[in-house]
């Protein structure tokens, strides 16, 4: 067989379905073998960087390979932005790149770049092929760094190489590369030993937790643990139970910074978050990951636990529930307590920015005329809140970068919900492609993004790609004309902002425009009605929320960084 369908092959073997990317002259044999076969599926989007977005999003979300491919020059340069996405968060990536004819290699022939260079800050392995014969060992060598890992591998194929022939098979998968790290009985014992002996026990969790999140819940109850939610880690509980005390870092819950400065112990339960500008100076640390190499990444730990939270977690339960000793009954209600003034503080700034109207009314209609009257901006806390209301429990929401972000997770409780972002690389235009990627790997799961407009505009022509595809997923667009973020930074730092200010056009017709359904909202009063009516649309949905500036994340005592 010859290199183009030995690589799809091999990909299909190894259990990817789906492959994101832009056709472009190096990698034209390769699309013509995509016609050919039908165990993976192409996802042709607008630009590479958001095949590199989704991609990493599908990483995210499953845990499984994500795979994207680009052309030659800009092509693969077009790709970095997803790239370092994945990078960032760890997440297991694939890319593969044409290159230029392997005798035009090194030469100022058009698109031609060194790729290796290009990616050799972000890649755990990145090779150009040397020749057809050494497909099968450089493929199997970078699936291997991806998928056992959990790193970026990058593979070039010269164009004139795709049609060559492949003296080999293909070679079956390797299961034991995402086996799980095993614990030893003694760190068990160890562990269990500092949680018995902490008297204000807090629990900080993260995406990575998920696994075990039915047991989570339980031994904070048990052990009369605070549980912090980590962005990652919003959904996995209900964030109404009195011991959930919501996000930590900027835009976080005061409730979970008051347990923080109060706590002699933490343990870190799969986040790779580090609250640093919140610790205290004198704290136990216990971390429990599944990649020992997260395990005190941030800050020396007392103890560390390798292992997967689905299988420690109920051991740790099982070895609290056999102490009758444990008592934190003035600590629990002190956990209850912050957590009861935190949920009143939140009412108040989602009733100042206009709450929740009991005369919601339900639009017209997507192609509904804007109402006439002066708009009356909907506070960023309302929105989040009226988001919440309309998302179900199995509902995957994205995330782009904003200001809107951190009254996400300042004001999203979850309840069931999984909740993907663009974590430590924090780049903007994530949040409508992971959308897409979201409900090709969940068809029957709702998909709610909240982009802001300037995340938006990024990759505005990634509209294209719902009704290419048909999935239904709705977009959220909080459109303060502002690249607020920055805006409100520059103003705490002393700074005059500069270049923050959109000049936007009108997102719900635009939407339409390429085949959406679309809500525009200019008053509190719409709101509940277009997010109800968009969710429920069947189809891709856009509604677009005028919402207000409000700088009050950036006052003192909110100036901490917020990562994933």
């Amino acid at each position: 067989m010859n290199v183009a369908t030995f690589l799809l092959r091999q990909l299909a073997a190894w259990g990817v379905k789906r492959v994101y990317g832009v056709i472009g002259d190096a990698i034209i044999p390769l699309m013509d073998q995509f016609s050919r076969q039908t165990e993976l599926q192409f996802i042709p989007v607008r630009h590479e960087s958001a095949a590199g977005f989704m991609a990493a999003a599908e990483a995210k979300l499953d845990g499984s390979l994500g795979v994207c491919i680009g052309t030659s020059g800009p092509g693969l340069a077009n790709l970095i932005n997803g790239i370092a996405d994945a990078y960032a968060d760890r997440v297991p990536l694939l890319v593969v790149s044409g290159q230029v004819a392997s005798d035009k290699v090194g030469s100022d022939t058009k698109q031609y770049v060194d790729q290796q260079a290009m990616v050799q800050s972000l890649a755990g392995y990145s090779a150009l092929l040397a020749g057809p014969g050494a497909l099968p060992a450089a493929l199997t060598q970078a699936l291997k760094v991806a998928i056992g890992e959990g790193r970026v591998a990058h593979l070039s194929v010269p164009k004139d190489y795709w049609m060559a022939d492949v003296p080999a098979e293909v070679r079956p998968p390797e299961p034991f590369l995402t086996a799980p790290p095993v614990v030893e009985p003694g760190a068990l014992e160890a562990a269990a030993a500092m949680l018995r002996a902490a008297r204000r026990p807090l629990m900080l969790a993260g995406h990575g937790s998920r696994p075990g999140a039915g047991s989570l819940l339980e031994l904070a109850e048990t052990w009369g643990a605070g549980v912090m939610l980590a962005l990652g880690g919003k959904g996995m509980v209900p964030g109404d139970h009195p011991q959930v005390l919501g996000g930590v870092g900027q835009g976080g819950s005061m409730a979970s910074h008051r347990a923080l400065a109060a706590a002699d112990l933490l343990f870190v339960a799969g986040s790779s978050w580090w609250p640093a500008k919140y610790m205290p100076q004198q704290i136990k640390l216990v971390q429990l990951d599944r990649s020992g190499a997260n395990i005190g990444l941030h800050h020396p730990v007392d103890l560390g636990l390798p292992g997967e939270s689905g299988v420690v977690l109920p051991e740790l339960l099982r070895a609290l529930q056999a102490d009758p000793g444990l008592e934190r009954s003035g600590w629990v209600d002190s956990l209850s307590g912050w957590k009861r003034e935190w949920q009143e503080t939140l009412a108040a700034e989602a009733r100042a920015g206009g709450g929740t109207p009991a005369d919601a009314r339900t639009p017209a209609g997507a192609d509904a005329a804007p109402p006439a009257s002066a708009p009356t901006p909907v506070h960023p806390a309302a929105l989040v809140q009226a988001i919440e209301r309309v998302a179900a429990t199995d509902a995957i929401i994205t995330l782009d970068t904003g200001e809107h972000l951190l009254w996400f997770n300042r004001h999203f409780a979850g309840n069931g919900q999984r909740i993907l972002f663009s974590g430590t690389w924090r780049s903007m235009g994530f949040g409508l492609p992971a959308a897409s990627a979201a409900k090709l790997c969940r068809p029957d799961a709702p998909v709610i993004a909240l982009v802001g407009d300037g995340g938006l505009t990024t990759l505005l022509g990634e509209l294209a790609v719902p009704i290419q595809e048909g999935l239904a997923v709705t977009v959220v667009v909080s459109r303060n004309g502002a690249l607020g973020l920055e805006a409100h930074k520059a103003r705490s730092e002393g700074f005059r902002p500069f270049g923050h200010e959109l000049r936007n056009p009108d997102f719900a017709a635009v939407a339409r425009a390429f085949g959406w359904h679309a809500w525009r909202v200019d008053h509190q009063a719409e709101l509940d009605g277009a997010l109800s009516a968009a969710v429920m649309s069947g189809g891709p949905a856009l509604v677009d929320v005028h919402t207000a500036n409000d700088p009050a994340l950036f006052r003192p005592g909110n100036l901490s960084p917020a990562k994933g």
